[in-house]
């Protein structure tokens, strides 16, 4: 069986959601199927970390797709090209979208359409396209798989598709993220926060992680804390951060917050067991 992926998420030191649920699952995935032929499809020079040995065939496609009008030549033109030469039994996007005027079978994963709901929290031209072509990616592909419940009900009532076409399969965990002893945790916490506890959050930052609303309960909850709790927000800066940096510099103690950036695998796994508690607040 010929099977084709798109796994431009997939960049060396830059993986956040989409690449780390690409390449988890297509690590598994291709090593309990050997007797499968992969095509991964790059939108530039893959790291050979994410070209698994045996049954992967890597394809670049031009150009790097990281703007709306250049996500409509990748697949539109680039993929909807490729899968015509290389005739694959099905093809898997991992962000959801797929070329429209392919005849191959599709799966779409797709993760949430919190844009729908949240239109502000997105950049105007992404939003624009997302609300464009999301409904006819979803009503396109063959069938689709999401992350939750949820995400199974909302993409299903909002594109008035059949829940039986929506598949659920859950996140995982990687096997870097284990407990620690309590000498490893000290020496993370002295590395990270002079030694003090403290509460865990993770994601990049943009309005829809709901951060300046953390960091609005959590100056509140310092006025009550007699531990010395830090706050560590890990992750990149992504867009409309001005609000977030509005109460951040307003609040009364912005001295016990602090950002690391965006953080590889094995550290933020460090500092996750490491934590007091993980803030979850979307």
């Amino acid at each position: 069986m010929k099977i084709c992926v798109n796994t431009r998420f997939l960049i060396k030191d830059k993986l956040e959601g989409f690449g780390v649920f690409t390449f988890e699952i297509l690590k598994e995935f291709c090593k309990r199927h050997p007797e499968h032929e992969f095509y991964f499809l790059f939108d530039r020079k893959p790291s050979q970390d994410f070209v698994f040995p045996g049954n992967i065939k890597p394809v670049i496609l031009f150009p790097p797709a990281r703007h709306p009008f250049l996500w409509l030549i990748w697949y539109e033109v680039s993929v909807y090209t490729k899968l015509k030469r290389i005739k694959p039994d099905v093809f898997i996007s991992m962000d959801g979208m797929i070329p429209l005027r392919s005849k191959v079978k599709s799966i779409a994963v797709i993760h949430d359409i919190a844009f729908e709901s949240f239109p502000e929290a997105v950049p105007f031209l992404v939003r624009k396209y997302y609300q464009l072509f999301f409904p006819l990616y979803a009503r396109k592909a063959t069938k689709i798989i999401t992350v939750s419940e949820f995400s199974q009900k909302d993409i299903a009532e909002k594109y008035h598709l059949s829940p039986d076409k929506i598949h659920v399969v859950y996140n995982g965990h990687q096997g870097v993220f284990k407990p620690l002893d309590k000498a490893e945790i000290s020496k993370i916490r002295e590395e990270i926060s002079r030694g003090y506890p403290y509460f865990l959050y993770n994601g990049s930052l943009h309005p829809r992680k709901n951060v300046s609303n953390l960091l609005k309960a959590f100056d509140l909850f310092k006025e009550k804390d007699r531990q010395n709790i830090k706050l560590v927000i890990s992750g990149r800066r992504a867009w409309k951060t001005k609000e977030m940096e509005r109460v951040y510099e307003n609040m009364n103690f912005k001295d016990e917050v602090i950002f690391t950036g965006w953080l590889p695998e094995k550290k933020l796994a460090e500092l996750t067991a490491s934590a007091l508690a993980f803030v979850y607040v979307s």
